[in-house]
């Protein structure tokens, strides 16, 4: 026992010979203690606060854990701990005690910052995100988080007010301005974007400048992710997008309507009057209609009579039939606009424009029903004794294709 004494009595004279090892001992302790209680702390409340997670019938919860916000949260209490010892070792107690309250700032701001997260990933689940997406706004928000966080920790480790560091901001100002400046930019392109609804995930865009064209994936503070049919991923920036230019098909999707806007060609040679039995064999073929597009029978089918006028030329009973065709075509919407029309004439003909809407917007399902419809009329208009232009007699490449 004598001999313990001696030793106990040595080490503690050592330790007022060397104050600096006071210091280094107390150090050792504190991190040691903050470990200690981080892993106990993380063994003891992290599967609890799991369970629970799992069990909740809420889906908000389940996405703050996937951002790791409750793991954040508890290592905040490791901080206390450390805090409250502090006061073991008065050598070191006022300047650990500083340290740790910078660092609880920043715990906390992580810890905020995560739970920020979470809840944008729950709010991306639900369908109002595409119509107001906030992401942008949370980015920010987090910026702005971070940089309070530094400026009360820095103000704490300096023992300086944060007055004292925000007195400089007006000389910095220029320089932040140009170094944030696609940030400052995109913000205010994003405020544009969100207030005016002009994008949402989910929309499909045509941004030529930047050949993008497909569905916007995701918006953030500095950019708009397009993926594009090819599957390729085009990054726009947010306020070069409102500078460049874009078209959104979203009023397409919205109405479930997809637009047929296609030209026949006529040869102009082919124009003529019509005859009594061209008449006749259209009647016949039931193709023969008036411009009510209502049908006329076989004994209507005669130059002159109170359906046919005498001026009728066999153009526009093609015409008269492709305005039926249209409005007969039960895939056809008869509530938006629906016409034939002839174009300025062209060296390459006489442009006969059918103009409709399809009652889906499925792009699959569109291009069918508009090559069905296209197939109908290439394949009659010849009974009306008219013809499609097309350039014949050029030399054909190698693959058959005309030059």
């Amino acid at each position: 026992m004598q001999e313990i004494s001696k030793f106990t009595a040595h080490i503690i004279q050592i330790f007022l010979d060397w104050p600096y090892l006071k210091i280094i001992f107390a150090l050792v302790v504190l991190t040691a203690i903050y470990f200690l209680s981080r892993k106990l702390f993380q063994k003891l409340l992290l599967p609890s606060i799991e369970k629970i997670v799992v069990k909740s019938e809420v889906l908000w919860d389940d996405h703050l854990w996937e951002k790791k916000a409750f793991f954040s949260l508890v290592n905040i209490i490791p901080f206390l701990v450390a805090y409250g010892s502090a006061g073991w070792f008065p050598e070191v107690e006022s300047a650990v005690k500083v340290f740790i309250k910078g660092l609880i700032v920043l715990q906390l701001t992580l810890t905020i910052n995560r739970s920020v997260n979470g809840f944008l990933g729950f709010y991306q689940t639900l369908s109002v995100s595409k119509k107001i997406p906030i992401k942008s706004y949370l980015q920010l928000g987090n910026m702005a988080l971070w940089g309070l966080a530094v400026l009360i920790t820095a103000s704490t480790w300096l023992g300086e007010s944060p007055w004292f560091f925000l007195s400089g901001v007006g000389a910095v100002m220029a320089i932040l301005i140009l170094a944030f400046k696609d940030t400052l930019l995109s913000f205010i392109a994003g405020i544009q974007i969100a207030t005016s609804e002009l994008v949402s995930v989910g929309d499909w865009i045509e941004a030529p400048t930047f050949k993008a064209n497909g569905y916007v994936i995701d918006i953030s503070l500095h950019q708009v992710i397009v993926q594009n049919f090819d599957k390729t991923t085009v990054a726009l920036p947010v306020y070069k997008l409102l500078d460049g230019g874009f078209k959104n098909w979203r009023g397409m999707t919205d109405l479930n309507r997809r637009r047929i806007k296609r030209s026949i060609f006529v040869d102009q040679k082919t124009i003529d009057p019509v005859s009594e039995e061209l008449a006749q064999a259209l009647a016949t073929k039931n193709l023969l209609f008036d411009d009510n597009a209502k049908a006329i029978d076989l004994d209507n089918a005669k130059i002159g009579s109170e359906q046919l006028d005498v001026d009728v030329s066999n153009l526009h009973l093609f015409r008269n039939w492709l305005e039926f065709l249209l409005r007969s075509n039960q895939k056809l919407s008869n509530d938006l606009t629906l016409l034939v029309r002839e174009l300025d004439p062209t060296a390459h003909g006489l442009p006969v424009e059918i103009y409709a809407f399809t009652l889906t917007a499925n792009w699959v399902a569109f291009e069918r029903i508009q090559a069905d419809l296209l197939d109908d009329i290439l394949s009659k208009i010849s009974y009306f004794n008219l013809q499609v232009f097309q350039i014949s007699g050029l030399p054909l490449d190698a693959e058959g294709a005309r030059n």
